[in-house]
């Protein structure tokens, strides 16, 4: 299972006033908010731990088909500066963060020893047509070339609940992708296919 979730950091901080009172006792348990009032920077801890939660959640609904976001049932441990973890039932989900000046982007994955590949991009405008066909259109030319196959062989189709999947050859492929997008950026991954 893999899921990915990006932060703009700009316009968080221009959109998201997660100092309001009661926000983050809504959304974060109480490990988590000693995380965010601990950290050197409380605005980028908050939106990473927000990552891995909207991340795991593209994991675990791929994996259990339950559609429930309950930000607080998503539990994050943060392990080091990159790495942490996120459980929730029985689930227990790695997660991969990368931190930018302009964004935070976090992969996930079922297995610590998940080889991802991803990509970040930063677009003019979100939610277009164009956009969306250019990030479809970019994670099939990367699988392409993995593969050693044309292009045109491999297609992004999504399933009733709007998931991802890979379609190769027209068979469906058991790989997960995820797709993601917050502002002026937008993220795909998947899992190495070697």
């Amino acid at each position: 299972m893999v899921g990915n979730d990006i932060v703009d950091l700009s316009k968080a901080a221009v959109e998201s006033d997660w100092k309001r009172k009661g926000y983050l006792e809504k959304v974060f348990t109480v490990e988590e908010q000693e995380y965010i009032l601990g950290a050197n920077d409380a605005d980028q801890m908050v939106w990473r731990l927000w990552s891995m939660k909207e991340g795991a959640y593209k994991a675990h609904l791929r994996s259990t088909r339950k559609k429930k976001f309950a930000p607080k049932d998503l539990r994050c441990k943060i392990e080091n500066a990159t790495s942490g973890l996120v459980t929730i039932e029985d689930c227990i989900y790695y997660a991969q963060s990368q931190t930018t000046p302009h964004y935070i982007h976090t992969f996930i994955g079922c297995d610590v020893s998940s080889k991802p590949k991803f990509y970040v991009h930063e677009q003019k405008k979100i939610g277009t047509e164009f956009e969306k066909f250019s990030i479809h259109n970019n994670l099939c030319k990367a699988i392409a070339q993995e593969l050693n196959i044309k292009k045109d062989k491999v297609k992004i189709i999504k399933d009733d609940l709007n998931i991802p999947s890979l379609e190769i050859e027209g068979v469906k492929q058991k790989l997960g992708v995820s797709f993601s997008h917050h502002g002026s950026f937008s993220a795909w991954c998947y899992l190495t296919l070697a």
